[in-house]
């Protein structure tokens, strides 16, 4: 069983936060920068592989070879979480409301089937 990548929604992202944050950190990425030593922005190095076509490319990539190629079962939620941003955390592009976004989705669509009623005897 394998789990197909979720929708990025890069329009929640916080701009307050994320395009005027810059830090002075040896540990964050500073490979494109061309002075090793400026200071740098997080969020926006995270931002960067957040697009929607790159995401929805990894999708239909990784669903093709889940179900042609290897013949692996999926739990595809893509087109689900395209229509969720809203469930994003606060600010966020790239992760959700883990707890609250889980359980509306397990509780409504993923068993949303009721089992056939019993035969009354």
């Amino acid at each position: 069983l394998w789990r197909l990548p979720t929708a990025m929604h890069v329009h929640r992202a916080n701009p307050d936060l994320c395009f005027h944050l810059e830090v002075q950190d040896e540990h964050l990425p500073s490979s494109h920068l061309l002075n090793k030593n400026a200071p740098r922005n997080p969020c926006v190095d995270i931002l960067r592989y957040a697009s929607t076509s790159r995401v929805q490319y990894l999708y239909e990539q990784q669903k093709r070879i889940m179900l042609d190629e290897l013949n692996v079962p999926v739990i595809d939620l893509y087109e689900l979480s395209y229509l969720s941003a809203h469930w994003l955390r606060q600010g966020d592009a790239i992760h959700y409301q883990a707890i609250e976004w889980n359980l509306r989705i397990f509780s409504e669509y993923l068993f949303a089937q009721q089992p056939p009623a019993l035969p009354s005897s």
